[in-house]
């Protein structure tokens, strides 16, 4: 079965495939989906939402806003909208119908955590743990997790890959 619609003015068909509507832009061929981005209104998902927008998926934010107001400029149209929302608080049922979620919510910065660890390891480890667990109860196949070298150290020139526990 095929529907043929537009996004962005970007002209898509919707495809069923195993019994889940699955979008393909028509003028490239890739897989269009729908994504919850976790940290929208953060340094690099403020880029990202309206990155993957343009690209024609669809894409809802998750932030709890605790940098509202300390902007560089104004942020991206519909960056930043849905009702603050904390990562530890994330369930399966409001992630139902995503095809994947991008966590890039976290309390950022050495100073930060310096100044309340408990709080920091809160929301960075137990948050983005909630919000995986969520996602795979969910029935979501695709996680990213990004972070910067303030977690791992700096690696030089050789790249860090690592599976967690959790997702092995």
């Amino acid at each position: 079965m095929i529907f043929a619609w537009a996004y962005q003015n970007q002209a898509a068909e919707d495809h069923v495939i195993e019994g889940r509507v699955r979008r393909q832009s028509a003028k490239s061929g890739v897989q269009l989906v729908k994504v919850l981005v976790a940290g929208d209104a953060g340094y690099i998902g403020a880029v990202l939402t309206p990155f993957l927008r343009a690209a024609g998926h669809d894409v809802d934010g998750l932030d709890l806003g605790l940098y509202e107001g300390c902007d560089l400029g104004p942020m991206p149209a519909g960056v930043g909208v849905s009702p603050p929302c904390d990562i530890r608080d994330a369930s399966a049922a409001q992630l139902l119908g995503y095809d994947a979620v991008i966590c890039l919510a976290a309390l950022s910065n050495d100073p930060l955590g310096h100044l309340n660890p408990d709080v920091t390891y809160s929301v960075n480890l137990d948050g983005t743990l909630r919000l995986a667990e969520a996602a795979k109860k969910a029935g979501i196949e695709r996680f990213l997790f990004a972070s910067s070298c303030s977690l791992y150290g700096a690696a030089g020139s050789a790249g860090v890959a690592r599976t967690p526990s959790c997702c092995q």
